[in-house]
């Protein structure tokens, strides 16, 4: 049996990414949350809390603050079938 792990694809600049002010230091980001099948993160930094897509690039702000904790992001998908005539 093979033996799974973990490769690193790429390095991502948060400073830059996220614009932050250049010389602000702070707590280090922390990762709330993981969408697989979309490849995005969900971070939570001094500035706020963040949805980055990992192919992209682009972010989203979705709020100031953010507690600790566990975090899912929700989704969900319709079919032409299961839209209303």
């Amino acid at each position: 049996m093979g033996v799974a792990g973990w490769m690193l694809e790429k390095t991502i600049e948060l400073d830059r990414l996220l614009s932050v002010e250049p010389g602000r230091r702070g707590a280090a980001p922390t990762i709330l949350g993981f969408v697989e099948e979309h490849n995005k993160v969900l971070l939570c930094t001094d500035i706020g809390a963040f949805m980055v897509n990992l192919h992209s690039m682009q972010f989203k702000k979705l709020s100031q603050t953010m507690e600790p904790g566990f975090y899912h992001p929700f989704t969900s998908f319709y079919t032409k079938k299961m839209l209303p005539e």
